[in-house]
């Protein structure tokens, strides 16, 4: 067919959405043109590009603005967790998707094993951990996350990948776990709490799960958050990150029906994967007068966004602020966010 009179020759620049090579003998073919001086007279891909582009250009362009939903009057959500109201800061458009138009990200079989599934077996481990009396040992602590480990499915190829961090992490428990049971006893473990706020319409329920509360021998609560991930710090706490002093005011209100009412002695994120020689730079914490001015900035701050949100003419758009943006969503394809991303933004409709 290639010795016919007339051949057009052409290939797919790209397969599966990536670049694709050429075959061998098209290499080998415009080699022997280019060596003969004769590639020129014969390579039509500029004339057949210019073909495409123009089968492809529209009419007409329309440029379409950033989704900007409104929830109409009387809506949004009735209720939410402390971490949602870090998205709701972050990403208002998620939680209009999520919980205003009802949809969820469908999970995906066959996900590799990754951080979020070795954090499960952490918090399962430390919650079983610490209710026993006496205290593990290191010994008895190692036996627990293997039993844990086991029965969700961790392989023998994670456990050795993860195998440093692991002990690490159990290690750390272990002192972390008797040091608490000498200023304490914990009180809520993985337990959930809630309270309505006051003053808004329509009500509002705030909720939260948390991974550990003690009570002190004092009688004061100190409530502990355990991250494999990144701690925050002290700017992203104040702008965006309440998930401790909301905590921490759903404690004080009595919200955890278990412990009642409780002054709130300390809140703290703690580090239990890649923890630093640095202690300063394994946990974050407020304590005494320090926890209960941040939790009560919190309360003023959630204040406002409910008042905001539950204005009709408020709109959640995606990732609306860039000092706050996330890497990615569940719903950035429905907000068309590699779109208007992409496009020059003159920020018009963004809230401040």
């Amino acid at each position: 067919m290639a010795a016919a009179p007339c051949v057009t020759l052409a290939r797919s620049r790209r397969s599966d959405g990536r670049p694709a090579k050429p075959s061998r003998w098209i290499v080998r073919l415009r080699n022997i043109l280019e060596g003969g001086g004769a590639l020129q007279r014969v390579d039509a891909s500029a004339a057949f590009g210019k073909v495409v582009a123009n089968l492809d250009r529209p009419a007409e362009v329309t440029p379409v603005k950033r989704p900007s939903p409104k929830a109409g009057p009387g809506r949004r959500p009735e209720k939410l967790y402390v971490t949602q109201i870090e998205k709701w800061l972050r990403d208002p458009y998620s939680i209009y998707a999520r919980y205003l138009l009802g949809l969820r990200k469908w999970e995906q079989p066959g996900e590799p094993f990754s951080i979020r599934e070795m954090g499960m077996i952490f918090h399962e481990t430390f919650a079983k951990a610490a209710v026993q009396v006496p205290a593990f040992d290191h010994g008895a602590l190692s036996d627990l996350f293997d039993e844990v480990a086991r029965k969700e499915g961790l392989g023998t190829d994670n456990l050795l990948f993860w195998s440093d961090a692991i002990s690490g992490a159990l290690h750390w428990f272990s002192e972390f776990d008797a040091e608490r049971r000498k200023e304490g006893r914990a009180a809520i473990i993985e337990g959930e709490g809630s309270i309505v706020i006051d003053g808004v319409n329509p009500p509002f329920e705030l909720a939260a799960r948390a991974d550990r509360i003690d009570i002190l021998n004092n009688g004061e609560a100190a409530i502990f958050d355990f991250k494999t991930g990144k701690i925050p710090t002290t700017k992203q706490e104040k702008s965006f990150s309440p998930q401790l002093p909301l905590t921490g005011l759903i404690v004080r209100e009595g919200g955890f029906s278990p412990i009642g009412k409780s002054a709130v002695a300390r809140y703290e994120y703690l580090k239990i994967t890649g923890r630093k020689e640095d202690e300063n730079k394994n946990s974050f914490a407020r304590i005494g007068p320090d926890a209960a001015e941040a939790i009560d900035e919190a309360e003023r701050y959630l204040g406002e966004l409910l008042r905001t949100f539950s204005n009709e003419k408020t709109t959640y758009q995606s990732q609306p602020r860039p000092q706050f943006v996330d890497a990615y969503g569940d719903y950035d394809q429905l907000a068309r966010r590699k779109e208007w991303g992409a496009a020059s933004d003159d920020g018009e409709g963004d809230q401040s």
